[in-house]
């Protein structure tokens, strides 16, 4: 059995009006193209419409032409993208989350980020 680690440090995401929270957690182990996969886990308005109001779920990172993209891979084969990192020059610029055919731009949450717990989101995806 391989075993799987998580950064313990995870962070928080929200959108300005409450209706979209995000925690995530990346695994400590890069992917085959250098990147850091990731646990997301949604929260909100749209994720209960889409029905994965407090659900985590592995997402690959891809590189993409000025950022870096999350994707769930669904057991049909297909990709579903989930996040989206646009790059400045140095930092993150903006982050936008797909959920119920929704794209909402979200910020980091300082606050938000003492809560969210990496392993927790760990075993709830190694559950499945």
């Amino acid at each position: 059995m391989q075993n799987i680690r998580v950064n313990p440090y995870g962070k928080a995401l929200k959108d300005k009006n409450g209706d979209v929270k995000v925690e995530m957690a990346l695994y400590a182990e890069k992917n085959s193209d250098g990147h850091d996969n990731a646990i997301l886990k949604f929260n909100g308005v749209f994720a209960f419409s889409e029905g994965i109001d407090g659900k985590a779920f592995s997402c690959v990172a891809e590189k993409v032409e000025g950022g870096l993209s999350y994707v769930e891979k669904l057991p049909d084969g297909q990709k579903r993208l989930r996040l989206l990192m646009h790059y400045g020059l140095e930092a993150i610029k903006n982050i936008e989350v797909f959920v119920d055919g929704q794209k909402v731009k979200v910020f980091y949450s300082e606050e938000d980020t003492k809560l969210v717990k990496p392993l927790h989101l760990l075993a709830e995806v190694s559950k499945k």
